[in-house]
């Protein structure tokens, strides 16, 4: 290896694992049928990334998975920073789930 040669890039998977989801605040809206989220985008990578895909999965009381709600987030986040989403509509969510967990299972470089 040349002492002056770059290291290689970071793959996809690399820079997926250093995407998270942190301080997940969660309500039922609509009369119990619409679920509203905030929660902040932590990218932790050497890479700008954008159109980050958000998946919260929910269960019930008995940790039993029911249901899962999946949305894009359609901004920019930079590298080694974060982005706050505020009250983001989820979507629909079952009478059942008391419990959600959310992450990040994809994005677009940019």
């Amino acid at each position: 290896m040349k002492a002056d040669a770059l290291p290689a890039p970071a793959s996809y998977k690399e820079i997926l694992a250093r995407l998270k989801i942190d301080s997940v605040t969660w309500e039922k809206d609509g009369f119990g049928t619409i679920m509203k989220a905030s929660f902040v985008i932590r990218n932790n990578s050497t890479i700008d990334v954008k159109d980050v895909v958000v998946t919260c999965r929910h269960s019930g009381n008995s940790g039993t998975y029911i249901d899962s709600n999946t949305r894009t987030i359609y901004e920019v986040v930079p590298h080694n920073s974060y982005h706050a989403v505020i009250d983001l509509n989820m979507g629909f969510i079952h009478s059942a789930a008391t419990q959600s967990a959310c992450a990040v299972p994809g994005y677009s470089p940019t």
